[in-house]
């Protein structure tokens, strides 16, 4: 059998495959062989001319409709249907060939341009990477270029607000970043999802313009690198890096060989800015500056610490860019044999923690070091403090103060010792002279102090300018500890009040007339009444009780089951044993009725009548009482309380009078008893009436029934 072999098969024009059908011609296998060869098929072709409705095409067939090829694309079979020609807005077809001759583009062929006039937008390639699904096909932007697999071009995506253009690079489905220009009238945004930010490199020149399309966007030096980092709480902060491609701090420059500049270092918890000197030589000293929650600090490597200069003019043999000129101010730096800072002023060489130094006049060292660098045993005291005057003498006076395990205390070799004075109020010459002014304090040679006075009289002696007063702090005169304050005031009884303690008990102790008044004084600094006790109104008010010359009276106050005395809170105490003024609060309280501590007692009867005549009312309290904010009130008047139970009521020395609320209790529960009974009475009562109502009811049902009877035998 004849086997057509396609590759070999020569494909014949119309005008050829006619002379095979002429002049009697004897065909063949062959000739039919090339007939079927040079004919277009169009199931095995795929292509079927006009699209025809009723006609059937598969997945990758192509047809003509309106002047344009379309591909079927849809799976399967599908039968061409009048209602659903190939168009764009036709999932089962897709567009194959636009025309040139539309009014979407202009073309002037003779110059070889063409422009799109399009109103919406442009697409470039198809899809975004392979298998990612989900996205329309359509452009998203007014020209969306994308290149599968690898990445997309929008510029004016769609819904953009600002001049906008977006890349997009593919790594796989989920591997993704993004980088989009934002152009508005206020700013310009760059924003990208990028792992490591944007990097900016310097490129090699290029000597032909071809060899631009060879450079890759990773070729070159890294000039500035502004990176992303995430801080606690999820928010990522830029990094930037100058001359550096992965920068290990908030600010990262450097020129590589001289030194860097770190700003906030990523392993610190707090900001710092530091300067690292890369020079081989130094071996890598930095200083840094730094400010944390409760201190702002500076730190440094170098061998001899810090040192502060007074430098020269700026412009002047480029002093501005040379840190070792100047004269030397002041030095911190690290002792050169042990781990322990030295500050010098003065001087760059410091021995003592703080070394001020002028070398004409005086010096003045805190925590001197000691003398061949020996600390003192536990029991010697520590130099804290050394001024030293005269120090070009052979014999300078000093002033040391020191501390020890077992000795504290201040040291001089001046002949006068020690003097605390109040200098004059001029600010002259005379201000910087010890020996003038007013002594104010005396520390004698048994321990004693005197403050206005040089004879102090105990441990703790002071006394005003006018010696009207007097505190006394002792500790030796008694057996137990005392705090006294002393009334002098000349033409008036003196007085004394003292705090003081024994093994049992703390006490205060006064021989003033109206005992002890504690006040709620004017605000600090009115009219000094910080030191004025007659001001203010009285809070709480101590008096005793009885008579002035009854020297045998109780204490006034004792927190003690048998102490006595009375109380006055807001107002002086003179009828009550605690007088309160206001308001109080409490859960609950008790009155002492045991009956070992009363006598006399009589059943309360027949009260009914009485309480009857109360008249409770509602009120408000007046200005006088200083609770006319309070609301209104319920309770009784005193007057009307007085005429029915005067037992209850209480009248004072000036006149008022009050209710002892507590005390009408039993008389409501003797009233709420004298109603049960007459509410047990009455039923009692209404018991027997509903008893004979009864009896009655069924007499007179009798007799109806008789009267019926007898009509009914009429």
């Amino acid at each position: 059998m004849f086997t057509l072999n396609p590759n070999t098969m020569i494909l014949r024009n119309r005008n050829e495959l006619k002379s095979l059908f002429k002049n009697n011609s004897k065909l063949s296998q062959d000739h039919f062989a090339a007939l079927i060869e040079s004919m277009l098929n169009k199931r095995e072709d795929k292509f079927y001319g006009v699209w025809k409705a009723g006609q059937s095409y598969r997945k990758g067939d192509v047809v003509i409709y309106q002047g344009a090829l379309w591909e079927m694309t849809a799976d399967g079979e599908i039968c061409g249907k009048p209602s659903e020609p190939p168009s764009k807005d036709n999932h089962n077809w897709k567009s194959l060939i636009i025309p040139v001759d539309d009014d979407d583009w202009e073309v002037i062929a003779t110059e070889g341009v063409m422009w799109a006039k399009v109103f919406d937008k442009i697409g470039i390639g198809i899809g975004r990477y392979a298998g990612e699904a989900g996205e329309s096909e359509r452009p998203e932007a007014r020209l969306d270029i994308r290149k599968q697999r690898q990445g997309r071009l929008l510029i004016f995506p769609e819904d953009a607000k600002q001049t906008q253009f977006t890349l997009l690079h593919y790594e796989s489905t989920t591997e993704k970043s993004y980088l989009v220009t934002g152009l508005s009238l206020e700013e310009v945004n760059w924003l990208t999802d990028a792992a490591k930010g944007f990097v900016f490199r310097k490129g090699r020149v290029l000597t032909e313009e071809a060899e631009a399309t060879e450079v890759e966007p990773t070729d070159g030096q890294v000039l500035m690198v502004i990176k992303p980092k995430r801080i606690q709480g999820g928010k990522e902060l830029a990094t930037l890096g100058l001359n550096v491609e992965d920068p290990i701090a908030m600010l990262e420059i450097t020129d590589g060989h001289r030194g860097k500049l770190l700003f906030t270092p990523d392993e610190k918890c707090d900001p710092a800015l530091s300067i690292v000197n890369l020079d081989p030589k130094c071996e890598q000293n930095y200083i840094a500056i730094g400010v944390g929650k409760d201190e702002a600090a500076l730190v440094s490597d170098a061998p001899d610490g810090f040192v502060f200069r007074q430098g020269g003019e700026y412009g002047e043999y480029c002093h501005e860019k040379n840190i070792n000129q100047g004269d030397l101010l002041a030095v911190i730096r690290q002792h050169p044999e042990q781990s322990r800072p030295q500050v010098g002023i003065g001087t760059g060489y410091p021995q003592a923690r703080l070394d001020i130094k002028d070398d004409e006049q005086s010096q003045v060292q805190i925590l001197p070091e000691q003398v061949g660098g020996e600390q003192p045993s536990n029991a010697e005291a520590v130099s804290v403090i050394t001024i030293l005057n005269a120090i070009a003498t052979t014999q300078p006076n000093y002033f040391t103060s020191g501390l020890g395990n077992q000795v504290a205390g201040w040291v001089t070799n001046a002949k006068k010792g020690f003097v605390f004075r109040q200098g004059g109020a001029a600010i002259d010459a005379n201000q910087h002279r010890l020996d003038q002014g007013q002594t104010n304090l005396v520390i004698r040679e048994n321990g004693y102090i005197g403050m206005g006075t040089e004879t102090p009289f105990s441990n703790l002696d002071i006394v005003n300018k006018n010696n009207s007063g007097k505190f006394l702090f002792n500790l030796d005169q008694k057996v137990n500890p005392a705090l006294g304050i002393l009334n002098l005031r000349p033409d008036t009884k003196n007085n004394y009040f003292t705090v003081g303690a024994d093994n049992n008990h703390a006490i205060l102790v006064t021989d003033s007339q109206y005992g002890f008044q504690f006040k709620f004084g004017e605000d600090f600094g009115t009219n000094n009444s910080e030191v004025d006790i007659n001001q203010g109104f009285t809070l709480l008010s101590i008096r005793p009780d009885g008579k002035d010359n009854d020297r045998d009276r109780p204490a006034i106050v004792s927190i003690r089951p048998e102490g006595k005395g009375r109380l006055g809170i807001g107002r002086q105490p003179m009828d009550y044993e605690l007088d309160v003024r206001g308001m109080t609060r409490n859960l609950t309280i008790y009155q002492d009725t045991n009956s070992n501590q009363i006598g006399n007692t009589k059943p309360l009867t027949k009260v009914l009548d009485k309480i009857k005549l109360l008249q409770p009312i509602t009120f408000q309290w007046n200005s006088s009482t200083g609770f006319q904010n309070a609301g209104e009130q319920i309770g009784l008047l005193a007057d009307a309380v007085d005429d029915v139970f005067p037992q209850v009521v209480k009248t004072a020395s000036d006149g008022t009078r009050a209710v002892a609320y507590q005390n009408l209790v039993p008389v409501l529960v003797q009233g709420l008893k004298e109603l049960i009974t007459e509410r047990d009475q009455t039923r009692q009562e209404l018991q027997t009436l509903q008893n004979e109502f009864a009896v009655y009811q069924q007499q007179i049902e009798a007799r109806l029934q008789q009267l019926a009877d007898r009509i009914e035998r009429c």
